[in-house]
């Protein structure tokens, strides 16, 4: 896996956050609980790449606020599929 490559494709994505203009890519790894729930495998772990702006990477709390976006895409996600 080229980390590299994916964290620079994920740049180019708008922010996770505020759906501006994305200025970094960056990864979010679940803890270990949520593995299934974004699809990973037993035995294995599921890296999720995103973009994230300038405002909202210096706004506070924007780990928590990431995680929480990411676990409510990923629940909406399921729920449709059912």
């Amino acid at each position: 896996m080229d980390i590299e490559k994916l964290l620079g494709k994920a740049s180019k994505q708008p922010c996770i956050l505020c759906g501006g203009h994305g200025d970094y890519g960056a990864m979010f790894v679940p803890d270990q609980e949520y593995q299934k729930l974004f699809g990973a495998l037993d035995g294995k772990k599921r890296i999720l790449f995103y973009s994230i702006c300038e405002s909202c990477k210096s706004s506070p709390n924007q780990s928590e606020r990431i995680e929480l976006t990411m676990l409510a895409d990923i629940k909406k996600s399921n729920a449709a599929l059912n």
